[in-house]
């Protein structure tokens, strides 16, 4: 039996919010979706996948 999923919320501001579904959106994905992606994907590569660029790059330093 596989366990049940556990709920798990966060806060964003508003505007983040409307980009980001926007953005995701246009890619086919809700923002939950997303979310879920870089979960899975930070396990896959038991680090954070986008740090992989440097924080220069991340944070557009």
């Amino acid at each position: 039996m596989t366990p049940k999923a556990e709920k798990f919320s966060m806060y964003i501001p508003p505007q983040e919010k409307k980009e980001l579904e926007a953005l995701f959106g246009s890619r086919g994905m809700t923002l939950p979706e997303a979310v879920n992606i870089l979960f899975y994907k930070s396990l896959m590569v038991d680090d954070m996948p986008l740090m992989r660029r440097g924080l220069q790059t991340f944070f557009r330093i």
